[in-house]
Protein backbone atom coordinates (compact mmCIF):
# COMPACT_ATOMS: atom_id res chain seq x y z
CA UNK A 1 0.00 0.00 0.00
CA UNK A 2 1.24 3.75 -0.17
CA UNK A 3 2.59 5.50 2.16
CA UNK A 4 0.03 8.64 3.50
CA UNK A 5 1.87 11.77 3.21
CA UNK A 6 2.44 12.93 6.35
CA UNK A 7 3.20 16.32 5.64
CA UNK A 8 -0.08 15.98 3.90
CA UNK A 9 -1.74 14.51 7.27
CA UNK A 10 -0.71 16.74 9.51
CA UNK A 11 -2.71 18.68 11.65
CA UNK A 12 -3.11 22.61 11.58
CA UNK A 13 -1.45 24.11 14.49
CA UNK A 14 -2.96 27.66 15.42
CA UNK A 15 0.15 29.60 16.38
CA UNK A 16 -0.02 33.63 17.34
CA UNK A 17 2.02 36.21 15.14
CA UNK A 18 2.10 39.89 16.08
CA UNK A 19 1.60 42.23 13.38
CA UNK A 20 1.96 45.59 12.06
CA UNK A 21 -1.61 47.15 11.99
CA UNK A 22 -0.85 48.79 8.36
CA UNK A 23 0.32 44.74 7.55
CA UNK A 24 -2.98 43.57 8.89
CA UNK A 25 -5.60 42.92 5.78
CA UNK A 26 -8.92 43.31 6.16
CA UNK A 27 -11.73 41.02 4.86
CA UNK A 28 -13.68 43.56 1.70
CA UNK A 29 -17.34 41.70 2.77
CA UNK A 30 -17.64 42.41 6.51
CA UNK A 31 -21.51 43.65 7.04
CA UNK A 32 -20.72 43.76 10.63
CA UNK A 33 -20.96 47.35 12.37
CA UNK A 34 -18.59 48.09 15.69
CA UNK A 35 -19.24 50.24 18.46
CA UNK A 36 -15.88 51.67 18.76
CA UNK A 37 -16.28 54.06 22.12
CA UNK A 38 -17.23 50.66 23.73
CA UNK A 39 -14.63 48.51 21.70
CA UNK A 40 -12.44 51.56 23.60
CA UNK A 41 -13.53 51.14 26.81
CA UNK A 42 -13.02 47.72 27.23
CA UNK A 43 -9.39 48.23 25.98
CA UNK A 44 -8.74 50.83 28.96
CA UNK A 45 -9.95 48.57 31.26
CA UNK A 46 -8.77 44.68 30.21
CA UNK A 47 -6.02 45.54 27.44
CA UNK A 48 -6.47 43.71 24.05
CA UNK A 49 -7.49 40.37 25.68
CA UNK A 50 -8.66 38.41 22.85
CA UNK A 51 -6.17 38.06 18.93
CA UNK A 52 -7.41 39.09 15.61
CA UNK A 53 -8.25 35.48 13.19
CA UNK A 54 -6.31 35.55 9.76
CA UNK A 55 -7.37 33.07 7.30
CA UNK A 56 -4.01 32.18 5.74
CA UNK A 57 -4.96 31.22 2.91
CA UNK A 58 -6.26 34.45 1.76
CA UNK A 59 -4.10 36.20 4.16
CA UNK A 60 -6.65 38.70 5.11
CA UNK A 61 -9.14 38.93 8.35
CA UNK A 62 -12.20 37.32 9.59
CA UNK A 63 -12.52 37.95 13.05
CA UNK A 64 -11.46 41.37 15.08
CA UNK A 65 -12.52 44.36 12.41
CA UNK A 66 -13.76 45.99 15.36
CA UNK A 67 -10.70 45.86 17.21
CA UNK A 68 -8.47 46.15 15.03
CA UNK A 69 -10.54 49.61 13.89
CA UNK A 70 -10.70 50.63 17.21
CA UNK A 71 -6.91 49.82 17.88
CA UNK A 72 -6.14 52.00 14.20
CA UNK A 73 -8.23 55.29 16.01
CA UNK A 74 -5.75 54.64 19.26
CA UNK A 75 -2.59 55.28 17.32
CA UNK A 76 -3.81 57.94 14.80
CA UNK A 77 -5.42 59.70 18.34
CA UNK A 78 -1.92 59.58 19.99
CA UNK A 79 -3.11 57.15 22.76
CA UNK A 80 -0.54 54.53 24.42
CA UNK A 81 -1.47 51.14 23.10
CA UNK A 82 -3.61 48.93 25.63
CA UNK A 83 -1.78 45.71 27.24
CA UNK A 84 -0.63 43.15 24.95
CA UNK A 85 -0.18 45.45 22.43
CA UNK A 86 3.82 45.87 21.55
CA UNK A 87 5.36 48.86 19.85
CA UNK A 88 8.08 47.33 16.78
CA UNK A 89 11.18 48.72 16.46
CA UNK A 90 10.29 51.55 13.79
CA UNK A 91 7.19 52.59 16.61
CA UNK A 92 4.44 50.80 15.24
CA UNK A 93 2.37 48.80 16.98
CA UNK A 94 2.49 45.07 16.86
CA UNK A 95 -1.12 43.37 16.79
CA UNK A 96 -1.58 39.62 18.20
CA UNK A 97 -3.10 37.73 15.62
CA UNK A 98 -4.04 33.90 15.01
CA UNK A 99 -2.42 32.38 12.58
CA UNK A 100 -2.48 28.47 11.11
CA UNK A 101 -6.18 28.54 10.33
CA UNK A 102 -6.94 28.12 6.36
CA UNK A 103 -10.56 27.88 4.97
CA UNK A 104 -11.19 25.71 1.79
CA UNK A 105 -12.50 28.43 -0.12
CA UNK A 106 -13.00 32.42 0.18
CA UNK A 107 -16.10 31.38 0.43
CA UNK A 108 -16.11 29.39 3.38
CA UNK A 109 -13.89 31.80 5.18
CA UNK A 110 -17.15 34.28 4.92
CA UNK A 111 -19.06 32.35 6.27
CA UNK A 112 -16.83 32.09 8.90
CA UNK A 113 -16.98 35.83 9.46
CA UNK A 114 -20.81 35.87 9.52
CA UNK A 115 -20.79 32.47 12.31
CA UNK A 116 -18.06 34.51 14.28
CA UNK A 117 -20.12 37.51 14.54
CA UNK A 118 -23.52 35.76 14.56
CA UNK A 119 -23.97 32.74 16.98
CA UNK A 120 -22.75 34.49 19.92
CA UNK A 121 -25.96 36.92 19.28
CA UNK A 122 -27.59 33.24 19.58
CA UNK A 123 -29.19 32.26 22.51
CA UNK A 124 -29.50 35.15 24.21
CA UNK A 125 -29.17 35.60 28.13
CA UNK A 126 -30.69 33.89 31.75
CA UNK A 127 -32.78 37.04 32.94
CA UNK A 128 -32.23 35.79 36.28
CA UNK A 129 -28.05 35.05 36.48
CA UNK A 130 -27.43 38.15 33.91
CA UNK A 131 -29.33 40.88 36.60
CA UNK A 132 -27.52 39.08 39.48
CA UNK A 133 -24.34 39.50 37.83
CA UNK A 134 -24.79 43.00 36.71
CA UNK A 135 -25.99 44.21 40.04
CA UNK A 136 -22.88 42.20 41.61
CA UNK A 137 -20.33 43.86 39.04
CA UNK A 138 -22.00 47.18 39.04
CA UNK A 139 -21.53 47.78 42.99
CA UNK A 140 -17.78 46.43 42.59
CA UNK A 141 -14.89 49.08 41.77
CA UNK A 142 -14.83 49.36 38.35
CA UNK A 143 -18.70 48.69 37.76
CA UNK A 144 -19.66 48.28 34.62
CA UNK A 145 -17.16 49.95 32.47
CA UNK A 146 -15.99 48.44 29.40
CA UNK A 147 -18.39 45.50 29.72
CA UNK A 148 -20.66 47.06 27.42
CA UNK A 149 -23.31 46.68 29.54
CA UNK A 150 -25.21 49.91 31.41
CA UNK A 151 -27.04 50.84 34.43
CA UNK A 152 -30.27 50.67 32.09
CA UNK A 153 -29.51 46.96 31.21
CA UNK A 154 -29.83 46.69 34.85
CA UNK A 155 -33.32 47.21 35.19
CA UNK A 156 -33.90 45.70 31.34
CA UNK A 157 -33.21 42.61 32.99
CA UNK A 158 -34.87 43.16 36.03
CA UNK A 159 -38.28 43.36 34.26
CA UNK A 160 -37.24 40.25 32.30
CA UNK A 161 -36.91 38.57 35.30
CA UNK A 162 -40.43 39.48 36.08
CA UNK A 163 -39.85 41.87 38.61
CA UNK A 164 -40.96 45.04 39.35
CA UNK A 165 -40.34 48.29 36.98
CA UNK A 166 -37.13 49.53 37.41
CA UNK A 167 -36.41 52.91 36.84
CA UNK A 168 -32.81 54.47 36.14
CA UNK A 169 -31.39 58.11 36.14
CA UNK A 170 -28.36 59.74 36.55
CA UNK A 171 -28.34 62.22 39.95
CA UNK A 172 -25.50 64.68 40.19
CA UNK A 173 -25.53 65.42 44.12
CA UNK A 174 -23.51 68.62 45.73
CA UNK A 175 -20.07 66.72 47.03
CA UNK A 176 -18.15 70.13 47.67
CA UNK A 177 -15.84 69.80 50.18
CA UNK A 178 -15.45 65.74 49.87
CA UNK A 179 -11.91 65.09 49.21
CA UNK A 180 -10.59 63.73 46.34
CA UNK A 181 -14.35 63.88 44.51
CA UNK A 182 -14.79 65.61 40.99
CA UNK A 183 -17.23 68.56 41.46
CA UNK A 184 -19.34 67.23 38.56
CA UNK A 185 -19.50 63.62 40.03
CA UNK A 186 -22.72 61.81 38.44
CA UNK A 187 -24.31 59.26 40.20
CA UNK A 188 -26.63 56.43 38.83
CA UNK A 189 -29.52 55.25 40.53
CA UNK A 190 -31.85 52.26 40.05
CA UNK A 191 -34.99 52.04 41.90
CA UNK A 192 -37.71 50.05 42.50
CA UNK A 193 -40.90 51.95 41.47
CA UNK A 194 -44.56 51.34 41.87
CA UNK A 195 -47.37 52.85 40.52
CA UNK A 196 -47.38 55.65 43.53
CA UNK A 197 -44.13 55.46 45.55
CA UNK A 198 -40.33 54.62 45.35
CA UNK A 199 -40.55 51.60 47.72
CA UNK A 200 -36.35 51.97 48.15
CA UNK A 201 -33.27 51.89 46.71
CA UNK A 202 -31.90 48.83 45.05
CA UNK A 203 -28.14 50.02 44.66
CA UNK A 204 -25.45 52.57 44.63
CA UNK A 205 -23.12 52.81 42.35
CA UNK A 206 -20.56 55.04 43.44
CA UNK A 207 -17.38 56.72 41.77
CA UNK A 208 -13.94 54.78 42.40
CA UNK A 209 -12.92 58.05 44.78
CA UNK A 210 -16.06 58.21 46.56
CA UNK A 211 -15.78 56.93 49.85
CA UNK A 212 -18.30 58.16 52.07
CA UNK A 213 -21.66 56.98 51.55
CA UNK A 214 -24.65 59.00 50.75
CA UNK A 215 -26.08 61.34 53.05
CA UNK A 216 -29.56 60.30 53.94
CA UNK A 217 -30.60 64.33 53.44
CA UNK A 218 -29.30 64.32 50.13
CA UNK A 219 -30.95 60.82 49.44
CA UNK A 220 -34.27 62.23 49.95
CA UNK A 221 -33.51 65.83 48.24
CA UNK A 222 -32.52 63.09 45.40
CA UNK A 223 -35.80 61.08 45.45
CA UNK A 224 -37.82 63.96 45.85
CA UNK A 225 -36.10 66.05 42.36
CA UNK A 226 -36.55 62.62 40.89
CA UNK A 227 -40.38 62.20 41.83
CA UNK A 228 -40.79 65.86 40.85
CA UNK A 229 -39.69 65.52 37.35
CA UNK A 230 -41.72 61.90 36.90
CA UNK A 231 -45.18 62.55 38.54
Amino acid sequence: MPRANSASAAPERARIEYFPIAEIKKWPANPKRHDLDALGASMDRFGFVMPLLRDDKTGKLVAGHGRLERLAKMKSDGSAPPKRVSIGKKGEWLVPVICGVSFRSAREAQAYLLADNRLPELGGYDPDGLQAVLRDLASAEGGLVGTGWGVDDIGAALEDAGEKEVVSFLATPKVDGIKGVQPNLRIPLVFYITSEKIEGLRNVFRHPTLKHELNSDLFEKMVAEYVERHS
